[in-house]
């Protein structure tokens, strides 16, 4: 896979596991900062939001995404989305978030 492609053709099955925890079940957009997936919280059983960065896992912008996702995490308000969680996956930062359904 390369820098903002679709993970394997099984993202749109279901059967793309992210961290051991994230299950993608569809892309919900691309922008400037990575692609962004819907998908299933299997360990919390919740619908979340998974951001996958585009950027390569080592290098001063994965470690400045790290940063912002860390200080996000510490943030509750209702105008910020909450980040549950941050995992390194075939080289990409992936940001697990909350996922506001509408």
């Amino acid at each position: 896979m390369t820098t903002g492609e679709e993970p394997e053709s099984s993202a749109a099955t279901g059967q793309r596991v992210i961290g051991g925890r994230y299950r993608l079940i569809g892309r919900l957009g691309a922008g400037g900062m990575g692609t962004d997936w819907a998908g299933r919280d299997t360990r919390m059983d919740r619908e979340v939001a998974v951001r996958q960065a585009l950027t390569p896992a080592a290098g001063p912008l994965t470690a400045r995404i790290l940063r912002e996702a860390r200080a996000a995490a510490r943030v509750d308000h209702p105008a910020v989305v909450t980040v549950h969680d941050v995992v390194v996956e075939d080289g990409h930062p992936w940001i697990g978030r909350r996922r506001r359904l509408q």
